[in-house]
């Protein structure tokens, strides 16, 4: 691991965007939105986005998480194809581990 980065482990529910697309993501617990904002407050980019290395299972990505609209907490989008490489379902608690640069 870099020596610039950290990594935060969390459980979330799975929900769905109500909007077009069917977007799927999990919103990360308020105290590790929190951490993460003090932390990663260099390394933010448009919207208020961190880039991240995700992990589900298996299946590692980089994708980025974003401030969650009126909260203070970040959200994680769910890519369809690590919800069906995992066999990941709405509603149901999912284990993350997270690496952010900062």
């Amino acid at each position: 691991m870099n020596p610039n980065s950290f990594q935060i482990q969390f459980k979330a529910k799975v929900w769905i965007y109500p909007g077009k697309g069917g977007w799927h993501f999990l919103t990360l617990p308020l105290n590790v939105s929190k951490k993460i904002k003090l932390l990663a407050e260099q390394s933010k980019g448009s919207w208020g986005m961190v880039p991240v290395l995700a992990q589900i299972g298996q299946t590692i990505w980089n994708t980025s998480i974003f401030p969650e609209k009126n909260s203070p907490k970040y959200v994680l989008p769910l890519k369809a194809d690590v919800r069906k490489r995992e066999k990941i379902l709405l509603d149901r608690n999912v284990s993350v581990l997270l690496t952010i640069q900062i």
